[in-house]
């Protein structure tokens, strides 16, 4: 026959266990969404300011995306200036996440 105690400790201990995988899961979660990473966005530009640019994406989200030095542009495979970026034009942007701020590295212009 098990203990009142045993028996609490059996109860227990699966619960203690599933709270600290839950818990470290998040961690590396977390941490794993704050590294920094490339990704695509496709869409038609909505606004332009000095450092960013607004682009609906075809869901009809808005995405605000840093602008700087270092963006580069193109035009029909070939480098191109900031200026050929306007509203209206379709662009796709190699996007930069890190630390949060989506910078755009690379603006295809169509």
């Amino acid at each position: 026959m098990m203990s009142g105690r045993s028996r609490l400790m059996r109860m227990v201990g699966p619960a203690v266990i599933a709270i600290l995988v839950a818990a470290t899961t998040a961690c590396i979660a977390q941490r794993s969404s704050r590294s920094p990473h490339l990704w695509q966005l496709h869409g038609v530009v909505v606004a332009i300011h000095d450092s960013s640019v607004r682009v609906r994406h075809k869901s009809g989200q808005i995405v605000v995306l840093a602008l700087d030095r270092e963006t580069a542009y193109a035009m029909h495979n070939e480098p191109a200036s900031p200026d050929q970026l306007r509203v209206g034009r379709r662009v796709i942007i190699d996007v930069l996440r890190s630390g949060g701020v989506d910078r755009a590295v690379l603006v295809r212009v169509f």
